[in-house]
């Protein structure tokens, strides 16, 4: 018998809220809570629907962006994008995470911006990550309000310790689709919306035609460049003290590291005769990396020995992340994160071998 996930969460909710003992109540929160992000971070959704959104940053709210958005189930989307202060729009696709421009002479395969990718809005939490979450973040479900005419779940992120974002989430109760998803920052004990994702209207349809995901006038690229990460050889490792073997310098870590942030990886990547190690650290919402290797920095990146927004030419720039790049001992250091700048000049600070 086939019973709706909604009706299970409900159940969930029901005993956390009026079961008599503490600890049973902690859990079954914990699981409802589990149950929502894993619904609504499923790759799979199976609603198609066509819609109007608009991404609008706190610090400029006069330069809205709105897109038109077409999705068909499994991984197929249509973005028309209307950029502030231009007459002409972008047309793109989004096909299985690869990306398509429509140009003059056809669609073109192109990496798509970042923003354009949020205009998908369903967030992508790694179970590793949604652990994390679950010990850093103070977690909120309970029935939202009516958004566009559709009753809906709220959803709330909200970090336990200070100068830290959070997330708000508006999910469609029906069809798990995130309507409505707000970025804010905790700071001297008030919070600040700083990004806000939102459908202005949305209808669900049981098909879309075939003729708004057809690619049959594609442009193939005069030259292709063989694939960054196929160029370079890289290992993966779980902690520092497995990396360690195959390299033969010490590698650095912040001592100590920031409360509530962990390890998540380490790479060793060889490139014209360098190695590079790479170490990810997050706390579940807010990440940041860095990059060892010996020796200066190359000429390109001494400019941003002082902190300064990433270029958006850089690869793996998601949301606003800052850039430092500096020498100590012997090594170079780049430190990338959507971090408060200071907090990447301490963690600087802070780098010392890891095994010594």
């Amino acid at each position: 018998m086939k019973i709706k996930f909604e009706l299970i969460l409900l159940v969930f909710l029901f005993l956390g809220i009026v079961h008599a003992h503490a600890q049973t109540d902690a859990v079954a929160l914990s699981d409802s809570l589990r149950l929502v992000i894993t619904r609504i971070c499923d790759k799979k959704q199976t609603s198609a629907y066509e819609g109007i959104f608009v991404l609008i940053h706190d610090q400029h709210p006069q330069k809205a962006v709105r897109c038109k958005v077409w999705f068909r189930p499994p991984y197929f989307y249509r973005l028309q994008f209307q950029l502030p202060h231009r007459q002409q729009k972008i047309d793109a696709l989004l096909r299985d995470g690869k990306g398509w421009i429509k140009t003059a002479n056809g669609w073109r395969p192109r990496p798509l911006p970042h923003f354009m990718k949020m205009a998908t809005l369903q967030p992508k939490f790694e179970a590793r990550y949604l652990q994390l979450i679950m010990q850093n973040y103070q977690l909120t479900l309970r029935p939202g309000e009516i958004l566009i005419g559709r009753p809906t779940l709220f959803l709330e992120i909200k970090p336990k310790y200070p100068q830290r974002f959070g997330l708000r989430f508006w999910i469609d109760r029906e069809k798990w689709v995130v309507l409505k998803r707000q970025r804010f920052i905790v700071q001297n004990h008030s919070e600040k919306s700083i990004m806000e994702q939102y459908f202005e209207q949305i209808a669900f349809r049981s098909s879309l035609p075939d003729s708004l995901f057809d690619l049959s006038e594609v442009k193939e690229m005069a030259s292709v460049k063989k694939p960054f990460r196929a160029r370079i050889d890289e290992k993966r490792f779980r902690t520092i003290e497995q990396a360690q073997e195959a390299v033969n310098f010490p590698i650095y870590s912040p001592q100590p590291l920031m409360q509530g942030f962990h390890l998540m990886s380490v790479r060793i990547v060889k490139e014209h005769h360098r190695q590079i190690v790479h170490t990810h650290y997050s706390d579940g919402l807010m990440n940041f990396s860095i990059f060892q290797f010996r020796g200066k920095p190359p000429r390109r990146w001494q400019r941003f020995s002082n902190l300064s927004e990433v270029p958006s030419n850089l690869p793996s720039c998601r949301r606003r992340q800052f850039i430092f790049v500096n020498h100590k001992d012997e090594f170079t250091f780049i430190l990338v994160g959507n971090l408060p700048r200071r907090w990447l000049e301490k963690i600087f600070a802070q780098l010392q071998p890891s095994l010594l």
